[in-house]
């Protein structure tokens, strides 16, 4: 697997504890990425030639600010182009959001993916992005805005409108809210926007590595369930290289690479594997909560994956005595 961006999720802990977080985030969380850790991921990940960027995540990575800084500094000084996710609470005028700005874009930060919607509006104002924006209209840093719905929430329109003339000039982006984390028991059923069928597509996050503060490492996002069969407590006594070798001999992970969902949903049926899917979903991370569920055994695709194995074995045999 060629990974191309290293995730730091330095913390789950978060001001905010929207009803759509895909972490269970909130203010009582009180894990923090060791600094020491945080330097190490930065330098082998960067020995690697296929990794370009470093992503900061959270929680929000803002309530940590000193250390946030020193990872900045740190991967500024091998080069790396560096992107970090918030709610932009910070931004309690526009000096202060300006003062903030200016400081990271020094330190080769050259994105802020900033969070705005009707559920981060319940503890973040929308006067804290609109001094975001105010402020970083003559600097050059990219700022991207994300907005989750439901079906009954706030859509886009909505909150540029609540972001007024400020949005000029800025990209928003609309998601459909996951049926994951927090959401999951939060959110109704009939609030999910779900696909309309079964998604059966490679994962596009795939060359993604996220660390988080526990020094748990997923080859995705990490949104879905934390199970064994995609993740692995190996970032705190094992190198960047040997979690990388781990992941390219990861069998399941190698399907979804491949031939993704699609080859485990076919599997399910075709090896009447004991796993009850859903009728509808709202996105592939959601999937793949239930096709790598905790509650399964992580041997329970061993025999559709032998047998498929055996066939492909079987192919080649008959290809080369041909």
């Amino acid at each position: 697997m060629k990974f191309r961006t290293l995730t730091l999720l330095m913390t789950y802990k978060c001001n905010a504890e929207c009803d759509i977080c895909v972490f269970n985030c909130d203010k009582y969380k009180n894990d923090i990425m060791n600094l020491d850790d945080a330097y190490r991921y930065i330098d082998e990940a960067f020995e690697i030639e296929s990794f370009e960027n470093l992503a900061i995540s959270g929680g929000e990575p803002f309530l940590l600010y000193d250390s946030l800084i020193k990872i900045c500094k740190k991967a500024n000084q091998k080069g790396i182009p560096i992107t970090i996710s918030t709610n932009g609470f910070w931004a309690v005028n526009v000096e202060k959001a300006r003062s903030v700005i200016l400081e990271l874009k020094s330190l080769g930060v050259t994105s802020l993916y900033i969070s705005v919607d009707q559920f981060h509006a319940e503890y973040i104002s929308y006067e804290c992005i609109k001094n975001i924006l105010r402020a970083s209209k003559n600097i050059k840093i990219r700022i991207d805005l994300h907005t989750i719905v439901t079906k009954s929430s706030l859509k886009l329109k909505d909150i540029a409108q609540e972001l007024e003339n400020e949005i000029m000039g800025y990209q928003i982006v609309q998601w459909p809210c996951i049926a994951c984390g927090r959401a999951k028991t939060n959110i109704g059923e009939n609030e999910f926007i779900y696909q309309e069928t079964i998604p059966s597509c490679i994962c596009s996050n795939l060359n993604t590595l996220v660390i988080d503060s526990y020094g748990r490492v997923f080859p995705c996002c990490g949104i879905t369930d934390k199970t064994n069969h995609l993740s692995a407590n190996l970032a705190k006594e094992h190198s960047i290289k040997e979690i990388i070798e781990y992941f390219n001999n990861n069998v399941y992970l190698k399907l979804l690479e491949t031939y993704g969902a699609r080859w485990f949903t076919e599997a399910i049926d075709k090896y009447n594997i004991d796993i009850k899917l859903k009728n509808k979903y709202t996105s592939l991370c959601e999937l793949c909560g239930d096709l790598f569920s905790l509650d399964n055994s992580e041997n329970i695709y061993r025999e559709a994956i032998e047998c498929e194995k055996q066939k492909l074995i079987n192919k080649y045999k008959l290809a080369s005595n041909t």
